[in-house]
């Protein structure tokens, strides 16, 4: 649902990078050996959702959107490699609240941080530090807290490496069913 504000309508955007099928078919198998061992309640990330964010815009005005595309073409990184690494966890004061896997590469940090500095006039710069990473559930009640902390400390993805040539600007809409992912434009990297 596209949102109005002060007669201007919004989209609600985010740019990441998705993930090829032999990526998708290795986090498919993390998240239902996850979900086998029953340790939290929550909500996974659904398979074809599954993405690694750069950067989240929130709600943008549409008037915006050529200039934001314009920023967005101009930035300059070259392809890059990116490997699989292994479970872990952000909480919330004591609590769990988010699993993912994480992502090795050095050019991630580069990428994510020209696309904020390009950014800058869209949204406040970030105050915490990046994180790539690939969220696979988010946390409502952990079941047992050690049995689930021992669990994602023993896991690795097998440590495949991917190509990363692009990255893409969505639209996230919500619906009943949850939010649907649109890729509004794709940029090259070179």
């Amino acid at each position: 649902m596209r949102s109005t504000v002060n007669d201007v309508q919004t989209v609600r955007l985010f740019i990441a990078i998705d993930l090829p099928p032999d990526i998708l078919k290795e986090i498919d198998r993390l998240v239902t050996d996850l979900k086998k061992k029953e340790l939290f309640t929550g909500r996974y990330v659904l398979l074809e959702k599954i993405h690694l964010t750069l950067h989240f815009l929130g709600e943008t005005r549409n008037d915006v959107m050529p200039k934001l595309d314009n920023l967005l073409s101009a930035i300059a990184v070259n392809k890059f490699t990116a490997t699989l690494r292994t479970l872990d966890y952000i909480r919330r004061g004591p609590d769990i609240k988010i699993i993912y896997l994480s992502v090795i590469a050095p050019e991630l940090h580069i990428l994510a941080k020209k696309i904020q500095h390009a950014l800058v006039d869209f949204r406040e710069p970030e105050q915490r530090d990046f994180l790539p990473h690939i969220t696979l559930a988010r946390v409502k009640q952990v079941n047992d807290k050690d049995a689930l902390v021992k669990y994602i400390n023993e896991v690795s993805a097998v440590p495949l490496t991917f190509d990363i040539s692009e990255f893409v600007l969505k639209e996230s809409v919500f619906s009943p069913d949850g939010h649907i992912h649109t890729v509004l434009s794709r940029y090259n990297l070179w």
